[in-house]
């Protein structure tokens, strides 16, 4: 139970209009401006021998972790 709710999907609902409420920019100018120049180093960055990321990549880097392994001290 959550905030009175049972059901698995008003649950998740609930979340993500939570998480959408406190995501938000604190300036809209500034995210813009922020937004564009992320974006504009972004395809730089990608162009320099660098293939882009995507699903099969992040899969088989995930497959070469080694099983049962924890980052750190155990």
């Amino acid at each position: 139970m959550i905030d009175g709710l049972f059901d698995e999907k008003a649950i998740a609902d609930r979340f993500a209009n939570v998480f959408e409420s406190v995501s938000v920019p604190n300036s809209l100018n500034t995210h813009k401006t922020l937004k564009c120049q992320f974006f504009t180093r972004y395809a730089e960055y990608i162009g320099k021998d660098c293939g882009s990321i995507n699903v099969d990549l992040v899969m088989k880097c995930m497959d070469n972790l080694k099983k049962g392994k924890a980052l750190g001290l155990d």
